[in-house]
């Protein structure tokens, strides 16, 4: 499955760095089996093929 999506950036507040983040449709996460209770993943980047992955644990 490919969404196109376009990631959301909060500038720098004057305690931290900027942030980006991602909506991911509930779709995914429903068949991820992902629930409110058990939401627990493992994110990993491939620097070579510049992908990035998200596990259920």
């Amino acid at each position: 499955m490919e969404n196109r999506r376009k990631l959301s950036y909060r500038k720098p507040s004057n305690r931290g760095g900027g942030q980006f983040s991602i909506n991911i449709p509930k779709e995914y996460i429903e068949k991820m089996n992902i629930t409110e209770e058990d939401r627990e993943v493992v994110i990993s980047f491939n620097e070579k093929t510049k992908e990035i992955t998200i596990k259920k644990i």
